[in-house]
């Protein structure tokens, strides 16, 4: 660093009463203020961010530790992107956003991707960094900052390319690692990455990029075709190949295997530049965007049967149909499971009443007589003597009727007494 740079610097942060400390406002400052001038044209190959850069679309307390934290600080004045990455690349030992153990802590990746942030990454610098073949980490750490930066309509384009690079990559601090190709589908598919919430992907633009995902599944079997008959792809063959400017098969001539750092490594010897005879221009595509047509002497996905995967259109409107039908099922299902207060309460009464049936039903027969029996011996005296009574009075016959069989000669009967006017309890 030039002692001219240093100068600047430091009157940038005594200006903002900055000097002396690094706390989050000097990570949050764009780093055009403490840069020399652009180059002449370096605006034309700016990338278009997302929100705001400064704080990596996290939230406000979760930016403040990253601007806060021993990485931020050791790298936040380095004014070259090289130096930054010579710097950080050491200290970056995994892609976890979040510190071993630690839900707050950010890890030094963050930090990073935050110094990047600043230095507003041109589309130049953002191919270098996913070009370092040697350097799988400063790889992941740009496609995070793909992910959490660019806009989401950007994001196949940057992002997917990388989700078949088996290159290996440590993901968590401990444990096995994982591979890019890993790291790049995580962050098209998943709403968060490894505990930290990514910025929202409108669903329309979720759906298409699900349909990408779709359509590099369903087109395996013609990579591994093209793959097995090196020699049909030759220069000069006619093909049928996807366009990127519609996602459609058009007919078009093989001109030669595409190469260069923007391409990614993994894909080189996997892809050809075409040209469209009908609109004119060159286009990449991939070992599953090509197909030889047959009649020109070399094997063809046609005549050996291999199907023919769907555009990206198609898979499209294939998810969003899935999607519909999705939420009409869990609709209906929602409707029928769902029971109002009322019903519920009366199910749970319900259940109590059949529980204490259950619970009494179980005693046994002799417990039921012995609580009879207790009953009628608990029952007022009263109630017993106008029952004796009752039953004394029933038994009274009237005196035309003589007295019971077995009783003639007896004159110690109720009958006797009343029939003789001994004291019977009528007489009184």
């Amino acid at each position: 660093m030039s002692r001219s740079s240093e100068a600047h610097r430091e009157r940038i942060l005594e200006q903002k009463g900055l000097l002396g400390k690094v706390p989050t406002e000097i990570a949050r400052m764009r780093h055009d203020e403490f840069a020399e001038p652009a180059a002449p044209g370096a605006e034309a190959d700016a990338l278009e961010h997302h929100g705001t850069p400064d704080t990596l679309n996290l939230d406000a307390i979760m930016a403040q530790r990253v601007g806060k934290a021993p990485t931020t600080v050791r790298i936040i004045r380095l004014p070259t992107v090289r130096a930054v990455v010579a710097e950080a690349a050491p200290l970056v030992d995994y892609l976890e956003p979040f510190a071993p153990g630690s839900r707050t802590e950010p890890s030094p990746v963050l930090s990073l991707i935050l110094k990047l942030a600043l230095f507003r990454l041109s589309k130049k610098q953002l191919m270098g960094l996913l070009a370092r073949s040697s350097a799988p980490l400063v790889r992941g750490a740009a496609l995070l900052y793909a992910r959490l930066l660019l806009p989401p309509s950007d994001l196949w384009q940057w992002i997917g390319k990388w989700v078949e690079d088996g290159t290996s990559v440590q993901i968590e601090p401990r444990g096995p690692p994982g591979t890019v190709g890993e790291v790049a589908r995580e962050l098209l598919e998943a709403t968060s990455f490894r505990g930290l919430r990514l910025p929202r992907i409108p669903i329309p633009l979720a759906r298409e990029l699900r349909a990408h995902l779709l359509v590099m599944e369903a087109s395996r079997p013609l990579v591994e075709f093209n793959r097995s008959h090196p020699d049909a792809l030759a220069p000069g063959k006619e093909v049928m190949a996807v366009s990127s400017d519609d996602s459609a098969w058009h007919p078009a001539r093989l001109l030669e295997p595409a190469r260069g750092p923007d391409l990614g490594h993994h894909l080189e010897g996997q892809a050809w530049w075409v040209v469209f005879p009908e609109y004119g221009n060159n286009d990449v595509c991939g070992l599953g965007e090509i197909r030889v047509l047959p009649g020109q002497g070399v094997p063809s996905p046609d005549e050996a049967g291999v199907p023919l995967p769907p555009t990206v259109e198609e898979a499209t409107e294939a998810a969003r149909a899935a999607d519909r039908d999705g939420a009409a099922a869990s609709g209906k299902a929602y409707a029928r499971g769902v029971k109002s207060f009322s019903q519920s309460l009366v199910e749970v009464q319900d259940i109590a009443v059949r529980s204490g049936a259950a619970a009494a039903s179980s005693r046994g027969a002799g417990r039921c007589d012995e609580d009879r029996r207790g009953a009628a011996a608990v029952r007022p005296r009263g109630h017993d003597d106008l029952d004796g009574g009752a039953r004394r009075r029933k038994r009274v016959r009237p005196a035309a009727e003589g007295p019971p069989a077995g009783r003639a000669g007896g004159g110690s009967g109720y009958d006797d007494r009343r029939a003789g006017g001994g004291g019977g309890y009528d007489d009184r």
